[in-house]
């Protein structure tokens, strides 16, 4: 198989996943339109906002657990209705696991507080509050972060193509590189498109407001 027979396969399978993109963007855009707000407005500013402003000058191993969990205990007791259910889940497995001190709390605390990072900044974005877009944000990420960034994902595609390498023949594994390049540039097309749909829906929404 080489890579002309590759693209012949891909090639026939490309309408169907744009019509199933701009779906996706029209239903997006449907969605957030028509949600009321208030609800999302009073959980971020009463429990994902906060609770950002508590992890977001620390990193894993300097955050005052204590404060946190005295915290979130009484969000969860006052606005438990306001809480994503996602949240709760990944909370109480970290709370579980701090107080049997299993050595998996570390890593159940840095889910919990992604958990809070990620929903503050899509309840941000509902919201209409300034947000930095994926290229804005590559480009004030420190030098440090991003060499972080670029070596993971350099030691992901060799380990890919070393397992390749070990299990399929050279030709094939040319192929898969070409494919590889391929579903590169089509995922780079694919998070412009949905930066430039994301910018339009924003400026709409604004301009409704």
């Amino acid at each position: 198989m080489n890579f002309e027979n590759i693209m012949n396969k891909i090639l026939p399978i490309l309408p169907v996943l744009l019509t199933g993109l701009i779906t996706f963007l029209i239903t997006k855009y449907t969605v957030n339109k028509n949600i009321p707000l208030d609800k999302i407005e009073k959980a971020y500013n009463r429990i994902y906002y906060p609770m950002y402003k508590l992890i977001r000058e620390s990193d894993i191993d300097s955050i005052n657990q204590t404060t946190l969990q005295e915290k979130m205990n009484y969000i969860l007791l006052k606005y438990d209705k306001y809480v994503n259910q996602s949240t709760r889940n990944v909370y109480l497995i970290y709370l579980k696991s701090y107080r049997s001190q299993n050595r998996r709390s570390k890593k159940c605390l840095e889910k919990f507080c992604n958990n809070i990072i990620e929903y503050n900044a899509k309840y941000r974005r509902l919201l209409g509050y300034p947000q930095a877009d994926f290229w804005e944000a590559w480009r004030y990420l420190s030098v440090k972060n991003k060499r972080i960034i670029i070596s993971y994902m350099g030691l992901m595609i060799v380990y890919i193509l070393t397992i390749l390498y070990q299990y399929l023949q050279y030709q094939i594994l040319i192929d898969a590189i070409f494919c590889v390049t391929a579903f590169g540039i089509l995922y780079l097309l694919y998070i412009l498109i949905i930066n430039a749909v994301n910018y339009i829906i924003n400026f709409l929404v604004d301009k409704r407001n």
